[in-house]
């Protein structure tokens, strides 16, 4: 809850702050108990420690306690929802796995193994920026949707800005691709 306020308050300073902070102690959590001997503990103890500690901080921030009400009024839009976007996301995970699924049975493992590495080296800028996008644009969103022409604007704006920064990293990509590949493989 008080990650979604943050959010909807559009105040991101203070959630990068919060998430950094906490980050770095994880991270330093991890390193110590990894140089003490804690072999794969520390893998686990450092990602909680961060959750933790993010939790705490946004709740002393953007304190949120609400009494729980387990009655069933209203529980019906909330399952519906919820299962348009678990299926939806089922949907989405078969439509882009698809053709791996294909290749695999046309192509050998190696062959298939290399094409799902591509395919991952390919997606993972528009991976990495497009959920920060979203996470602005939604809340943003929200608060001018009774001006669809503003919403339009500031949409362009958005697609013209993540394609500012996508095509040249992809067509990056792709240039050095015949070099990257075989390196990494």
């Amino acid at each position: 809850m008080p990650s979604a306020l943050f959010s909807r308050d559009m105040e991101y300073k203070e959630v990068s702050s919060i998430s950094f902070t906490t980050n770095v102690i994880g991270g330093v959590c991890t390193l110590i108990m990894a140089v003490m001997g804690y072999g794969v503990w520390s893998l686990i103890a450092g990602p909680l420690l961060s959750s933790a500690l993010s939790v705490i901080i946004l709740n002393i921030y953007k304190p949120c306690l609400k009494k729980p009400d387990f009655s069933m009024h209203g529980m019906f839009d909330v399952v519906s929802f919820g299962g348009t976007v678990l299926l939806t996301s089922f949907l989405w995970i078969v439509f882009s796995k698809a053709d791996v699924f294909i290749a695999g049975g046309v192509l050998s493992a190696k062959d298939v193994g290399v094409y799902a590495v591509a395919l991952h080296l390919a997606s993972l800028p528009i991976d990495k920026i497009m959920p920060v996008l979203n996470q602005v644009a939604f809340p943003a969103y929200a608060k001018l949707q009774d001006n669809p022409l503003q919403i339009a604007k500031y949409f362009l704006k958005s697609i013209r800005l993540t394609s500012l920064i996508l095509f040249p990293v992809s067509f990056g990509l792709v240039g050095i691709s015949h070099y990257l590949i075989p390196a990494l493989l």
